[in-house]
This record gives structure tokens, C-alpha cells and sequence, in this order.
């Protein structure tokens, strides 16, 4: 009784109040939906200093910034 109790009272939260993807807004179980992470959340090679994405045969130097 207490274990199917307290499996009820984690899994409200999910009914009480939906997570919807930052990006786009669909319904989703985390902060952003999966069409949306491969869509937008990819790794590129990016610039040790400031995180701007640099070419693939740039990927060793930094940008200008």
C-alpha cells in the first residue's frame, strides 16, 4: 500500500503540470523533445574560447574573437 502510494504521489507532478519542449512546445518527458535534440542539438566542433562553431578543418585553432 505505502509503495503504490508513493509511486502515485512521483508521478503527479508529470500529470499536474506536462513538461513541454523549450524549443517548439510539444509535449515531451524532459526540457527539450527528440525531433527537436536532433534537429538542433548536434555536436559540431566548436572554438575552445567562445563556443562559436568552427569549420571542421578549423577545429583545432581558435576564432578571431
Amino acid at each position: 500500500m505505502a509503495h503504490r502510494l508513493r509511486r502515485m504521489l512521483q508521478r503527479w507532478p508529470q500529470f499536474l503540470l506536462p513538461s513541454l519542449c523549450a524549443l517548439c512546445g510539444a509535449r515531451c518527458g524532459g526540457a527539450v523533445c527528440a525531433p527537436c535534440h536532433a534537429q538542433f542539438v548536434t555536436p559540431t566542433p566548436r572554438c575552445p574560447r567562445c563556443a562559436n562553431p568552427v569549420g571542421a578543418l578549423d577545429a583545432r585553432r581558435e576564432c578571431a574573437a
